[in-house]
């Protein structure tokens, strides 16, 4: 196994003599793996399915079995936009987390079926740990018959299980979810370091991953459980989740509309996750007769009507707006707060007589959906957060 610049001669000692590997992502020398892949072994989640069922079916479906190129193309769609602009390197900088089987493996073609699973339960369940790294994940991956989660008592029948503090801490997660530099600009993929409660007390798993009654196998025999954590994850594709990270309220008074944002149970800014996530106000005004005679905006927020929506925007060294792999600063930051109340005021129309307002969740602004040539609605199509209708 050849060594990647992260590894201390004295970390690597111990690997070897026990056997195992050990994976240190890095942006200068990406995970390493001997010829014939054979040093980093990690089996088909299929394979964990058979055991366990129900956690299986709540992954095969959520955004970490679909992170990888070949089930995700709007995530391929930005790694070739990234590619052809800052490099091949850059582009397999992303897969360390999107597909980092694939990225142990040095598999940049997929050629092996496990690299196509995107983030799969054996290699969550192998890391032992993390060491710090600047740019890309530090995990630390052992390749051997022991899976670690977050519980002391796991006694399972296919494999030996060990009890690891850090499957339940939020760095786990941080780990991906956090500021990282993609390719040679200083921002790189934005993500979660701006999360402002880092101690646990509110963990990312304590809301993407709530508990479960499940039966398990223990040291004490087989037992049903009230604390295994769902693998769904949760997130921007979950409408109760969108539903529960913020709310609106509205009043209309001489002709002037007033709506409160207030920001739901969170522990991060809203939206968060990569920088392109969008959240907007928009409002459709009717005349007496319920015809629509104006809004906000039509097809694009940030464009159009920039003080209703909720975002992070970054920029090149002379101001203009640019996406996170050409970004060397942000130009501003108006996404909503943890607790954080917000009144927006709109001046209506004097036609008017109601109006429909809607909080819209999107996955990107629709500028950049275009560009990318990105169609699907999946991917185009706002959701809603709120909405509320007034009439006078």
């Amino acid at each position: 196994m050849r060594k990647t610049w992260l590894i201390h001669a004295s970390v690597l000692g111990i690997a070897l003599l026990a056997g195992v590997g050990l994976l240190l992502f890095s942006r200068r020398q990406p995970a390493r793996a001997s010829s014939g892949r054979g040093a980093y072994f990690f089996k088909q989640p299929r394979t964990c399915g058979q055991c366990h069922p129900e956690i299986f079916n709540e992954w095969v479906t959520s955004r970490h079995s679909l992170s990888a190129p070949a089930a995700n193309p709007f995530f391929e769609a930005v790694r070739r936009r990234v590619s052809d602009e800052s490099g091949s390197q850059a582009a397999r900088d992303c897969l360390s987390c999107h597909a980092p089987v694939a990225a142990a493996l040095e598999d940049w073609d997929f050629e092996e079926r496990i690299s196509r699973w995107g983030i799969s339960c054996d290699f969550c369940h192998s890391v032992t740990g993390m060491q710090a790294s600047l740019h890309f994940p530090g995990f630390m991956i052992r390749s051997d018959n022991i899976k670690r989660g977050p519980y002391g008592d796991a006694n399972p029948r296919g494999h030996q299980a060990e009890y690891s503090e850090l499957h339940t801490r939020s760095r786990f997660c941080l780990e991906c979810h956090r500021d990282m530099l993609a390719g040679p600009a200083p921002l790189g993929c934005v993500s979660g370091a701006d999360t402002p409660i880092h101690d646990d007390s509110i963990s990312c798993q304590r809301c993407h991953m709530p508990a479960a009654r499940r039966k398990v196998c223990t040291t004490r025999g087989i037992r049903e459980r009230d604390d295994v954590f769902q693998h769904r994850w949760g997130g921007s594709r979950d409408r109760e989740m969108l539903r529960q990270a913020a709310s609106l309220q509205a009043e209309v008074r001489d002709s002037t509309l007033r709506v409160t944002l207030r920001s739901g149970f969170l522990a991060h800014p809203f939206p968060a996750g990569p920088p392109f996530r969008l959240v907007a106000v928009q409002v459709h005004a009717q005349d007496a007769r319920g015809q629509t005679v104006w809004r906000n905006w039509t097809s694009d927020p940030l464009l159009e009507a920039p003080e209703a929506a909720c975002a992070r925007v970054l920029a090149d060294e002379g101001g203009r707006p640019v996406p996170f792999w050409r970004a060397q600063r942000t130009l501003r930051d108006s996404r909503l707060l943890p607790g954080e109340n917000r009144t927006l005021e709109i001046r209506l129309p004097p036609e008017a007589r109601a109006c429909r307002i809607e909080l819209l969740y999107f996955l990107a602004p629709p500028s950049f959906l275009e560009d990318l040539d990105i169609r699907d609605r999946a991917f185009t199509e706002p959701r809603i957060v709120d909405e509320t209708e007034l009439s006078w």
